[in-house]
C-alpha cells in the first residue's frame, strides 16, 4: 500500500484465489509466485507511507474500506505521534486485529517517509 495524506492506494494486486486461500512463502518455489512493482516514489517534499503486509492484515477487515481505513490510521499515527507510538503498540493490535478478524498471523512493514531532504541531489 502506498499512503499519503490524501490518499490510500495498492501498489500490488493480490492474485485472486478461492477464498482466502494463498501462496506458502514455505513452498521451494515460493519465489517462482513473486510480485514486484516498479513505479515513482511521490515527490520527496511530501509524506508519505509504504505498508506491506501478508495477507492475515487485510482478510481480517470486514471490508476493503475498512482496511484501507485502517492503513491511514496507521500512517496518520506515525505522522503525529511518531513511529515509537506505533512500534510500541503494534503487537497487542496485530493480534486483536486477528483475533476479531481472520484468526491468521499477521507481519507487516511500515516505511515511513516525513518530506524532509535527505541531502540527495537528483537532477
Amino acid at each position: 500500500m502506498l499512503v499519503d495524506d490524501n490518499s490510500v492506494k495498492h501498489i500490488v494486486e493480490a492474485e485472486k484465489l478461492l477464498g482466502t486461500e494463498t501462496h506458502s512463502l514455505s513452498h521451494p518455489e515460493a519465489w517462482e509466485r513473486a510480485v514486484t512493482s516498479v513505479g515513482k516514489i511521490p515527490k520527496s517534499d511530501n509524506r508519505y507511507s509504504f505498508i506491506i503486509a501478508t495477507d492475515g492484515f487485510a482478510n481480517s477487515y470486514p471490508s476493503e474500506d475498512e482496511f484501507l481505513k485502517t492503513c491511514m490510521d496507521y500512517y496518520s499515527t506515525i505522522k503525529v505521534h511518531g513511529a515509537e507510538a506505533v512500534e510500541s503498540n503494534l503487537k497487542a493490535w496485530l493480534n486483536e486485529t486477528s483475533a476479531m478478524g481472520s484468526g491468521d498471523d499477521i507481519t507487516v512493514l511500515f516505511a515511513y517517509n516525513d518530506g524532509r531532504d535527505c541531502g540527495n541531489d537528483a537532477n
